[in-house]
């Protein structure tokens, strides 16, 4: 019977089954995009699968065939060392991290099959919490760590039962005479997710309470609807489909309404692993499974640039209908360009024959500061001010090492400098009519100024130093400084939301994650994480409206994004 039941899951992940056709005329199918596509793990050793990230951030979690039986295993996300935590002669499969990230849980086929825990890193911690009457698989922690949700039998079909890590009370959810396979807890812990058959056909999706009332039937579908996971929220729930007759996709079912939205398009997908804020984490059905990372939950990313060239540091005009960037798409390398707000061509900035390094606008649209290398990346650069409209540029500064700058108010700018090659930058305050230069900061780190918040007077700027990287405003008026309340490890770039009650910055949670971009509400210190891909995006960019943020960032090419704030 053991055989027969793994065969039935089997056949609903890899099985090419017969094509129906389906359609919602009101359902919205959004197409996949390849740009939203990153491999996050690459297993050649084996089938890796059942895969999950630790909530650290730090551990890759999976079960593997490497050693010719399944087993579970971690892989260091830093060091890529893999070490196999069991080395069990039958098989141990679909492990799943508690939400402290302490303990794992498995299914493990030594003595029957049941659910067992343990610490990763102590195998003395090894046990079995189910007992050896019921045939228990899949294991789901729920959301406060107490309880695992399972699928098991005893002498009828699979149900969905809970078993409590505090007293190993047995609490089933369904009693149904088809199985039900996989559940999957809600992040509120207070409903299921599963997948079964019903009604009578192939497998579709449902939800129910944990007490095991209000059950809803999300998908009604001719085809197999099957490997559902919660998103981050507890209104969606996600699934396989086969049901446009081609390869496995993701979709997605809203609880309240019922509404089905297609994810991705004929990519052939094993198995949704892992759902982490705003991305997908799943596998491709092949031979040699991959850990992929999908970021298509989030819709609110539009790519504005296109082609092969790379596109960097936008910053967007003061009127709001232009995008100021360095790029290397006429043909040399940091050319300062202007965009339109749909990312096309409209100008190159004059730099004659020198390179264009860092750029931006002054208080009128047609009016830019860039710095200047004149001879190429080992000479000096200095400031220059730029009139688009004219078609001119003046030389301001001749410090030497100029390596960004920011337009306050007339007449002075504030930038970032070294007075000679190996000097740590300082920060200045710049007049440009005279180009007359005073000294704002010096503390032997490396200070790079990042925005100026005319509201209050004050310039955002980074200090770079072994010890760690850290945000400050300055006051223009009496230089007085403080530091940013941000909890983070590091965070740079910070830039002031028009109405300058909001900023958005580039941080690190945690010195060992990647940089993404983030949004702080000031009056409240709530902050939202923008985007969650895995890439270290370039200092953001405010539009005029504060509706979006825009940012650049090396996917197949560095090219600049737009980021809808919610």
């Amino acid at each position: 019977m053991d055989k027969e039941l793994e065969s039935q899951v089997m056949k609903a992940l890899k099985l090419a089954l017969a094509v129906f056709l389906f359609g919602f005329s009101a359902c919205h199918y959004p197409e996949s995009s390849t740009d939203q596509i990153e491999k996050v793990v690459d297993f050649s050793d084996g089938d890796e699968v059942w895969f999950q990230i630790s909530p650290d951030g730090s551990m890759y979690l999976f079960s593997s065939n490497r050693a010719g039986n399944e087993n579970i295993y971690i892989k260091k996300k830093t060091t890529g060392e893999i070490i196999q935590l069991t080395d069990n002669p039958t098989r141990d499969s679909h492990p799943v991290w508690s939400p402290d990230g302490s303990l794992i849980a498995f299914t493990s086929y030594r003595d029957g099959i049941g659910i067992w825990t343990m610490d990763p890193f102590d195998r003395r911690t090894l046990k079995r919490i189910t007992p050896d009457s019921i045939i228990a698989e899949w294991p789901d922690w729920s959301p406060d760590g107490n309880s695992i949700v399972f699928s098991g039998t005893g002498l009828g079909s699979r149900d969905i039962w809970t078993v409590s890590l505090t007293n190993g009370a047995l609490n089933q959810i369904t009693d149904h005479p088809d199985n039900e396979w996989i559940p999957k807890w809600s992040p509120d812990g207070e409903k299921i997710a599963f997948y079964t058959t019903w009604d009578g056909k192939m497998t579709d999706v449902f939800v129910v309470d944990l007490d095991g009332n209000n059950l809803k039937q999300l998908t009604h579908n001719s085809s197999e609807d099957f490997g559902v996971r919660w998103g981050d929220g507890n209104e969606t729930v996600y699934f396989l489909s086969r049901r446009h007759g081609g390869k496995t996709d993701i979709f997605s079912a809203q609880i309240s309404n019922g509404e089905i939205q297609r994810k991705t398009q004929n990519l052939g997908v094993f198995i949704i692993n892992q759902i982490i804020g705003d991305s997908i984490f799943f596998s491709f059905e092949k031979q040699d499974h991959h850990i992929f990372k999908n970021t298509i939950l989030d819709e609110r990313i539009e790519k504005v640039t296109m082609g092969r060239a790379k596109y960097q540091n936008p910053k967007i005009s003061p009127d709001g209908l232009q995008i100021l960037a360095i790029t290397d798409t006429i043909g040399k390398e940091d050319m300062a360009v202007t965009l339109d707000m749909e990312g096309n061509f409209l100008k190159a900035v004059d730099t004659g024959e020198f390179f264009g390094k860092s750029a931006n606008w002054m208080s009128k649209p047609h009016e830019i500061i860039a710095t200047i290398s004149e001879g190429g990346w080992i000479d000096t650069n200095n400031l220059w001010y730029v009139d688009l409209k004219n078609e001119s540029k003046t030389k301001i500064t001749h410090v030497g090492f100029v390596d960004h700058a920011v337009w306050c108010e007339a007449p002075y700018l504030v930038m970032s400098a070294r007075t000679q090659g190996r000097d740590n930058l300082k920060l200045w305050k710049v007049h440009l009519g005279t180009g007359e230069v005073m000294l704002l900061f010096d503390d032997g780190s490396d200070a790079v100024v990042s925005d100026y918040n005319r509201r209050d007077k004050t310039i955002a700027f980074t200090t770079y130093t072994a010890s760690g990287v850290k945000s400050y405003t300055m006051s223009l008026e009496n230089n007085n400084r403080k530091r940013f309340h941000i909890p983070f490890e590091s965070y740079e770039g910070v830039r002031w939301s028009p109405d300058g009650n909001k900023i958005c910055f580039k941080g690190k949670q945690k010195l060992d994650d990647s940089h993404d971009l983030f949004v702080m509400d000031l009056k409240t210190n709530g902050i939202k994480r923008l985007t969650n891909d895995g890439y270290s995006e370039s200092w953001p960019s405010w539009s005029r409206n504060q509706k979006n943020v825009f940012y650049s960032v090396k996917k197949s090419t560095i090219g600049i994004y737009k980021m809808n704030i919610p």
